[in-house]
């Protein structure tokens, strides 16, 4: 049995990768209980989840009523079986070619259809993520973009819920069935600034008012892990006293595969990690950052910030805090900050952007190892718009174009210190 317990407004869940054809009719089924202390806003469920914006998720309240969510086309609604607080249900997630159907039933009772939904053409690729767990709704700093909005919550809530089976099928073939005896085939992600009140554990089932927990795990992925991990893999062997310049921040930096081809002869180490915050880089710092004794950091994260309905205020403080976290160790080190650009993809966050750059250049000008390197003007087309000859079809992240004008931009600063 899964147990997870944690604070309403942190995000903490097990997941592992599952392939679904288009054409195939996949099935989730699985049954779960939510502690009855948990309050209503503390809101377990499953997920498969495609993208930040496209998933579906079907759970539970603390008082017995069902939650469930499809981020594409806003579904989200709650249905009365009339079970008692803290009762197990059965649920099931149903994808067919051309539908999502979400199924619950009381312990021994008669399925019934709770919601049905046509199933959105860029929620049909392979592989995705099957989450257990739990995300939040606004009014938060948790590093989450991954399940931001998923689920209503109250910050202040702490909640627990267990899992007594997952089952997953396709065209009627069970690909496998897990009643959580260990986690071995799941990996785990969690708000790392939360990490001690968080529990992910194979628990025996709670019974008058006593609960045994068997095997409490620690956490195996704080979401970017794998990737943490492959960057210091990938530089294990380089010489802590070069003259490094690292390159740390979100999708936009991870992907930049190239990098080195952009500034020949200079020692950069790419440390970017998809979807993450600033508070993340300070969190990862000591790992990705310190450890190379950079003289150079360019910091280029913000906008998954924003994305999360965190305030520019905010971001200026996260920045403040990777600036402290950086000089503390390297006091010498000079950090740019790469503005976050303007996109098509996220135009309606657009005035956040602009007061976020605008608060974080007038906090650099007071510090002569900071640094404010401004792209807005050259992601610009001639109307005034996000220039789509820089950007990849999804109208976010960079092609070969747009990492040219960040090069253009940051050369100067790289080779004239």
């Amino acid at each position: 049995m899964l147990k997870i317990a944690a604070p309403a407004n942190v995000y903490a869940y097990v997941y592992r990768p599952v392939e679904i054809d288009p054409a195939a009719t996949a099935i989730v089924e699985y049954r779960m209980k939510v502690g009855p202390s948990s309050g209503d806003s503390w809101a377990p469920s499953v997920f498969l989840y495609w993208a930040p914006t496209r998933y579906v998720a079907h759970g539970q309240l603390s008082d017995g009523v069902l939650r469930s969510n499809h981020f594409a086309i806003k579904l989200s609604g709650r249905w009365n079986l009339g079970l008692e607080p803290g009762a197990w249900v059965e649920m099931r997630i149903q994808l067919t070619p051309a539908r999502i159907e979400l199924y619950a039933r009381p312990t021994d009772g008669e399925w019934r259809r709770v919601a049905h939904i046509l199933r959105p053409a860029d929620m049909m690729g392979s592989p995705v993520e099957l989450m257990i767990g739990k995300g939040f709704e606004n009014d938060t700093t948790s590093p989450n973009e991954k399940l931001q909005n998923s689920l209503a919550t109250a910050p202040g809530d702490v909640g627990a819920a267990w899992f007594s089976y997952i089952r997953f099928t396709v065209d009627g073939q069970e690909v496998f069935f897990d009643d959580f005896d260990n986690l071995d085939a799941w990996q785990i992600r969690l708000d790392p600034t939360y990490e001690t009140e968080v529990t992910i554990a194979v628990s025996e089932p709670p019974g008058d008012g006593i609960e045994v927990t068997a095997s409490p795990l620690r956490p195996t992925d704080i979401r970017w892990e794998t990737q943490i991990a492959a960057i210091e893999r990938r530089y294990t062997n380089r010489d802590a006293s070069a003259d490094s310049i690292v390159f740390i921040g979100d999708s936009n930096i991870n992907l930049w595969t190239d990098l080195a081809d952009y500034f020949p002869g200079l020692p950069v180490i790419n440390a970017g990690f998809g979807g993450s915050q600033i508070v993340d880089a300070v969190y990862y710092a000591d790992r990705v950052v310190i450890p190379y004794r950079p003289h150079t950091v360019v910091l280029h994260v913000g906008v998954n910030d924003l994305t999360a309905q965190k305030p520019p205020l905010q971001v200026l403080e996260d920045f403040k805090a990777f600036v402290a976290k950086v000089h503390d160790a390297l006091p010498e080190t000079r950090i740019l900050y790469l503005s976050i650009p303007p996109t098509e993809r996220r135009r309606a966050l657009q005035g956040g952007v602009d007061e976020a750059n605008r608060l974080i250049r007038e906090y650099t000008e007071t510090d002569p190892l900071l640094e404010f390197i401004d792209v807005t003007a050259a992601m610009l087309g001639p109307n005034g718009r996000p220039n789509a000859g820089l950007f990849k079809d999804d109208g976010l992240h960079l092609n070969q174009a747009g990492y040219e004008v960040w090069a253009q931009h940051l050369l100067p600063y790289l080779t004239h210190r």
